[in-house]
């Protein structure tokens, strides 16, 4: 039996592509990916420069797109908000570590 509605994401587990619902822009949405795991280090427990540097663009470009994207501006950007994510067990080969900021519960602010 066919489908009655039409925009709906697939159903094929594997698939990244999907489809707008109604009333959506015309681009397609990201897919969800859950959470299973997650490996933090500290700002301070780099590596080497070369992963200090990585960390520290990464933040920032999710930074950029935060602000750009949604008109907030983080307001605590420190050590301690900061982190180090190490790829999990199981992570595709040549994962590497990746930068982030949290703590979004403190001072925010919309432009």
């Amino acid at each position: 039996m066919a489908s009655t509605n039409e925009n709906v994401p697939s159903a094929d587990a594997t698939s990244q592509e999907h489809t707008p619902r109604a009333g959506s822009s015309t681009q397609p949405a990201r897919p969800a990916r859950r959470v299973k795991e997650v490996n933090t280090r500290s700002l301070t427990d780099f590596k080497d420069t070369r992963e200090l540097a990585q960390v520290m663009l990464d933040a920032i470009t999710a930074h950029k797109r935060l602000y750009e994207d949604a008109n907030i501006l983080h307001g605590d950007v420190n050590p301690n908000t900061l982190v180090i994510f190490e790829p999990v067990a199981g992570a595709e080969e040549g994962a590497r570590t990746m930068g982030a900021l949290i703590d979004y519960d403190g001072p925010t602010q919309r432009r």
